[in-house]
């Protein structure tokens, strides 16, 4: 299967902008073969945590009437998108990786929050595998990629990739870069994550959203433009159905 990072640009606390945007990028994601398109960290909203905190229409529900052009898109092109939003779960405000597929919609909440991140969200508990064929995604977001524990999980969960949103500013890039390098190894396959293409919440992104497979680097963004970063999953040798032979 194909998969894309969205290296994209989120305006401020504008979801209803920011979707239309999205929907923007999951057609190209789509015209280039894609099943699966993943955007950055708070992509809906921007990673604006003071906003958030004190705006609760920022904060999107599973069946949110403002996410139905995603949901339209996704449906139109047969592509499955990960969106980053704060969202309602089970009566709690999560930094969350809303999946939508066209016919239904999940999300998968950030475990390891950072610094001021655990004023604004209450953390996830569990983890959240996609399946595309014999393929299986598991999902994170951002700082999940720094927690051992996590990378761990993924590895028993026979995860072939593990895709996060993030934000990861210039001065972080390298640890990020080499975190993602080391669980693509341990996990036996690709590590990726998808950054912001631009100023947010008080940082500054570094972009070149990645992949990696097992250590050495798949795929990349060059800079800091918005973009796509496409690369290809298989499954894993050892879950593949045996072959057959007339």
């Amino acid at each position: 299967m194909r998969v894309a990072l969205v290296q994209s640009a989120s305006l401020r606390g504008d979801v209803v902008a920011n979707v239309a945007h999205h929907v923007e990028w999951i057609e190209r994601a789509a015209g280039v073969g894609a099943q699966l398109v993943a955007f950055p960290e708070l992509s809906l909203t921007g990673y604006e945590l003071d906003l958030v905190a004190v705006a609760p229409s920022l904060t999107v529900t599973e069946d949110d009437p403002r996410l139905e052009p995603i949901r339209r898109a996704c449906a139109a092109a047969g592509i499955t998108a990960v969106v980053g939003a704060p969202a309602l779960l089970d009566g709690r405000r999560r930094l969350a990786a809303v999946v939508i597929d066209g016919e239904s919609t999940r999300s998968y909440a950030k475990r390891r929050l950072f610094g001021r991140e655990a004023d604004v969200f209450t953390p996830g508990t569990e983890p959240l595998v996609l399946t595309f064929g014999d393929v299986r995604v598991a999902l994170g977001v951002c700082a999940d990629l720094g927690a051992a524990g996590q990378v761990d999980e993924t590895a028993r969960l026979e995860a072939d990739a593990w895709v996060l949103g993030s934000l990861v500013s210039a001065e972080g890039y390298e640890l990020e870069a080499q975190q993602a390098a080391d669980a693509a190894g341990r996990i036996g396959g690709v590590v990726a994550f998808a950054n912001h293409a631009a100023p947010t919440g008080g940082w500054t992104p570094a972009g070149r959203s990645a992949a990696w497979r097992e250590g050495s680097r798949l795929a990349a963004a060059e800079g800091r433009d918005e973009s796509l970063v496409v690369f290809e999953l298989t499954a894993r040798e050892t879950r593949r159905p045996p072959s057959r032979h007339d």
